[in-house]
């Protein structure tokens, strides 16, 4: 959790637990770093918000994200909607601040980060580099957590 003082807002996660008053929040400030697509998707869900962690190989068709589009897939039903950074998130910018931003709507409306995992390695190592932190963030906004092996 950081507090931005110079614009008078908050960024990170759990924001609600420490500003209650705030009243519910929608991808309020990082909007402009998801794709137009996944952003309304994600605001018109009228059920959980759920996220991926993935490997960026820069490949669909590589095994982490072949897994993460799958994972999206199947969870983007019944009025869900399930953010794949991958295809989701544009690429520069504020990256993790965007995803942040999505996990605070995963926290939100109950829903679950998903981590893509290489069942070839041991649990807490990643073929993602970014993957370990976003599980202990995950785990520090204390939402639901699912590991998809592949």
């Amino acid at each position: 959790f950081c507090l931005d003082t110079a614009v008078g807002r908050s960024v990170g996660l759990g924001l609600m637990s420490f500003f209650p008053q705030l009243g519910p929040l929608v991808l309020a400030g990082r909007s402009h770093l998801l794709n137009p697509e996944a952003f309304q998707t994600s605001v018109d869900s009228k059920g959980k918000v759920h996220i991926i962690s993935t490997p960026f190989d820069g490949h669909p068709h590589a095994p982490g994200p072949a897994a993460a589009i799958q994972c999206k897939s199947e969870n983007s039903q019944g009025g869900d909607s399930c953010i794949n950074p991958n295809v989701d998130i544009k690429s520069g910018g504020d990256w993790l601040a965007a995803w942040t931003e999505v996990l605070e709507n995963v926290q939100k409306t109950g829903g679950t980060a998903f981590f893509m995992h290489n069942s070839n390695l041991p649990a807490g190592e990643w073929d993602g580099t970014l993957q370990g932190g976003e599980l202990k963030v995950a785990k520090l906004a204390k939402v639901n957590i699912e590991m998809v092996e592949y």
